[in-house]
């Protein structure tokens, strides 16, 4: 994991928190399904993490700034050398989401639970035992970008700041089942600003960390990166454009 300080600018951060809001006050109070048939073509909304591909809440050039203002910060340098050549980032896999504070959630709307990114598409159900085969963890890097303060007010991310490589099953992510295995100063839960960059690779295991006590939202853009020599299989049909 690699979080950055103010590594983007701050006034495109401001711009693309307020065009969120302005979506999410727009999409405040539909029901699920009239949402997603008002979304273009190919865009998706998941009620249940009050989220939204990238492309369905941006205009198409401010798409363009984000990644822009990613391959010209220093952002860009870890995540060539974490994927081991030049990156593509997946643009299916390209979300804004919300978290909410306690009290104020729609309805379906939760927390992420401990999970791993790189189960994304993983079919456990079809596993022919209980322990997932160690190259079902997808080759991959998640670049998280809060749009307002976080982790104190607000939701944030708390980690198990371990490297792990290899695709853990469903019944080892309980949270009792965590702390039970790994120390308590593994759990990290970082405090983030607008212009901040974290960066972690797929099998680091992660939850939203809220507590009864937060009073604000969050909203962050979460983007995932690949090798453009290293096309997961699971990711075949998504759309992909270079970190150029």
């Amino acid at each position: 994991m690699a979080l950055l300080r103010q590594t983007l600018d701050r006034e495109l951060i401001r711009h693309c928190e307020e065009a969120a809001d302005r979506f999410y006050q727009k999409t405040k109070s539909q029901r699920p399904e009239v949402i997603q048939q008002s979304l273009p073509t190919g865009q998706k909304y998941v009620p249940t993490a009050s989220s939204f591909t990238l492309e369905a809440v941006f205009e198409p050039e401010d798409c363009r700034r984000i990644l822009r203002a990613m391959a010209t910060s220093p952002a860009r340098h870890v995540i060539e050398r974490a994927l081991a050549g030049p990156p593509m980032c997946d643009l299916d896999q390209a979300w804004v989401r919300r978290q909410y504070a306690p009290g104020r959630y729609p309805p379906l709307h939760a927390p992420h639970a401990w999970h791993q990114d790189g189960a994304l598409h993983h079919d456990f159900k079809a596993e022919a035992s209980t322990v997932p085969d160690e190259n079902g963890l997808l080759p991959m890097l998640t670049c998280w970008l809060p749009l307002v303060p976080c982790g104190d007010d607000a939701p944030g991310l708390e980690f198990v700041a371990v490297p792990i490589d290899n695709l853990l099953p469903p019944n080892a992510l309980p949270d009792q089942s965590l702390r039970a295995t790994h120390a308590s100063e593994k759990f990290w839960k970082p405090s983030m600003q607008p212009g901040d960059v974290l960066l972690f690779r797929s099998g680091v295991i992660h939850r939203t960390h809220v507590t009864p006590a937060m009073q604000s939202d969050r909203t962050s853009i979460e983007l995932r990166f690949v090798a453009a020599n290293e096309v997961p299989p699971r990711l075949g049909r998504d759309r992909f454009v270079p970190l150029a």
